[in-house]
């Protein structure tokens, strides 16, 4: 049982340091990360809307479109903001905590002479 939890442990610290280096590399520029989010969930929602309302409606309608447009990308950039806040959360606690390990395992008067 000990080493099932040892194995789940490492795996654990092997997803946290691979999102912290991911997030270290997408965070320097906020304004890239946003409008990709922003243009991926406005082009899935829409493709996936007009596809229904196509089926459903029998015909497209454009200030059905325009309405969906807007309320889409307001949604769409309240959500990113969002992911991006909480992304830097998860980031600046895993970080403290590495350092805290880090600092714990490190014996008081090592390297002293």
């Amino acid at each position: 049982m000990k080493t099932l939890y040892a194995r789940h442990q490492s795996w654990q610290t092997r997803r946290r340091q691979k999102f912290v280096e991911w997030w270290a590399r997408k965070r320097t520029n906020k304004a890239i990360f946003l409008l990709k989010f922003v243009l991926y969930y406005l082009g899935i929602m829409l493709l996936a809307n007009l596809v229904v309302d196509y089926y459903y409606y029998t015909h497209l309608s454009v200030t059905l479109f325009v309405s969906k447009l807007s309320y889409y990308l307001a949604s769409s950039s309240i959500i990113g903001f969002v992911i991006w806040w909480d992304n830097e959360r998860r980031f600046h606690k895993w970080c403290r905590d590495d350092v805290r390990v880090k600092s714990e395992s490190v014996s008081p008067g090592a390297g002293e002479t």
